[in-house]
């Protein structure tokens, strides 16, 4: 039987970041799994070194074009070169807003299947592949299969898997392709000028070291603020879960769980959270866990590295100092 053909799209357009590292480190769990073999498919411009980096994760093989140009449709025509002359069972692509573009022109010019958001892939000899994503308003983890579909397809969250090097490097194949059709963007619209924006108060969730979150059993401006407070003592990012983020406590941004981002912190704190399915999600790649919580049977317990039952109120009145 061939090797199943397990794609990961990088579009970091000159390097291998750390988001294609997670998906790259999952596209190896899921070759041992299936009996499959892992492609990265890199557009843009990028060193035989830089790309060597995929080995790392457990890439076998690198397809790489260069080009000049970080465009939509033009990387849609590579992509379909690409896919035309070699195939794929299963596409992973990152889920940034112009990977989302990419895999839904894809998808829609190949008629295959696309699952959006995903926060786990896994392989059953029966299913094949298997997404989970949040559905039903994020009350739910969905498993989506697809059905009469030569390839598969997906955007996944970040964070959602973890970034793993493995213990034996792999020998890289890197097959330039070439690419022989236009490299020219859209002639539709002209870019006649742009203007870069800094946002103030931007929150680096994505390196964030320390993370502190905020759960319901956060009853009272107070202790939120103490929280807050010594966030920046420690330099840690503060988020919610849904309730606080719906309460206008937070930002939309700062959301984590199912139907927020996902984090990977090296140390998260949970003040006034019970772990609820939908927000353990969020978390689960968390390096250590320590929860603050009055309730001894709260369900975060059974996944926290160190509990602490306590009245989070009382507890930030010492922690503060």
């Amino acid at each position: 039987m061939d090797k199943r053909k397990i794609w990961v799209v990088c579009d970091a357009f000159d390097h291998v970041d750390s988001f294609t590292g997670q998906l790259i480190s999952k596209a190896y769990q899921l070759s041992k799994e299936s009996n499959g073999s892992v492609q990265a498919v890199f557009i843009g411009n990028a060193s035989d070194d830089e790309l060597k980096r995929c080995a790392l994760y457990g890439a076998d093989e690198v397809v790489y074009q260069q080009c000049e140009t970080k465009d939509e449709k033009v990387w849609l025509d590579i992509l379909s070169d690409i896919y035309s002359s070699i195939g794929a069972d299963i596409i992973m692509f990152t889920n940034t807003d112009f990977s989302k573009t990419l895999s839904s022109l894809f998808a829609s010019r190949f008629e295959v299947g696309l699952t959006a958001d995903c926060i786990d892939i896994c392989f059953e000899e029966e299913n094949g592949f298997v997404f989970e994503r949040a559905a039903m308003s994020d009350s739910v983890q969905a498993r989506i299969i697809c059905i009469n579909s030569q390839c598969c397809t997906c955007t996944v969250k970040k964070n959602a898997f973890v970034e793993t090097e493995i213990n034996a490097q792999k020998e890289l194949n890197i097959r330039k392709w070439e690419y022989t059709g236009s490299f020219i963007a859209d002639p539709a619209y002209e870019i006649i000028n742009s203007v870069k924006r800094v946002c103030e108060n931007n929150t680096d969730l994505d390196n964030a070291k320390i993370v502190f979150g905020v759960g319901r059993g956060v009853k009272d401006g107070e202790t939120f603020d103490m929280i807050c407070q010594a966030g920046k003592k420690y330099n840690a990012v503060v988020v919610g879960t849904k309730c606080v983020v719906d309460d206008g406590l937070l930002p939309k941004k700062l959301q984590v769980g199912q139907s927020g981002c996902s984090i990977a912190p090296d140390l998260y704190i949970a003040f006034g959270i019970s772990g609820a399915n939908q927000h353990l999600v969020g978390i689960r790649n968390s390096r250590q866990i320590i929860a603050v919580n009055n309730n001894e049977n709260a369900p975060i317990f059974n996944i926290a590295d160190v509990k602490i039952v306590a009245d989070v109120k009382e507890f930030m009145k010492e922690f503060a100092e």
